[in-house]
């Protein structure tokens, strides 16, 4: 039987105790490894922020468009369109999907999701908005 060495804090097996404590200090699941990088904090609070910031920023400029809007992406296909729109399309119905509630929520009692974001994030809202506005690169 071949002597093989674990990772004390995953499952990754080595065939050396050398690459296996080589491992261990880089290795995500030990506690003296925590990213505690402000900028990568950052980051992750813009990406998760962010399909709620588009949503809003869709709700405001094409309110009456987002049913037609989700109709036009959901029927892409990788010959009826730009390869970028093929690719991106499931993220794209779903931050239309996301539009249409927060639409539904803007207009009742809980419009906390849309305020939220505006109080949050107001530079970055305001980015995306100007830039849905603006032309793409075939409408010049």
């Amino acid at each position: 039987m071949k002597q093989v060495y674990k990772c004390d804090f995953c499952d990754e097996v080595f065939s050396n105790k050398t690459e296996a404590e080589e491992h261990e200090k880089r290795c995500g699941y030990n506690p003296k490894n925590k990213i505690n990088d402000k900028l990568v904090f950052r980051l992750s609070m813009i990406v998760e922020s962010l399909s709620k910031i588009l949503a809003c920023a869709l709700n405001e400029i094409a309110e009456d468009e987002l049913d037609w809007l989700y109709c036009e992406t959901d029927r892409a296909t990788q010959t009826n369109c730009p390869f970028m729109i093929y690719k991106h399309k499931n993220i794209m119905l779903r931050v239309l999907r996301e539009a249409k509630l927060v639409k539904n929520k803007h207009e009742g009692r809980n419009s906390s999701t849309h305020n939220d974001v505006i109080k949050e994030y107001p530079e970055l809202y305001n980015a995306v908005i100007e830039t849905l506005k603006r032309k793409s690169w075939n409408e010049w």
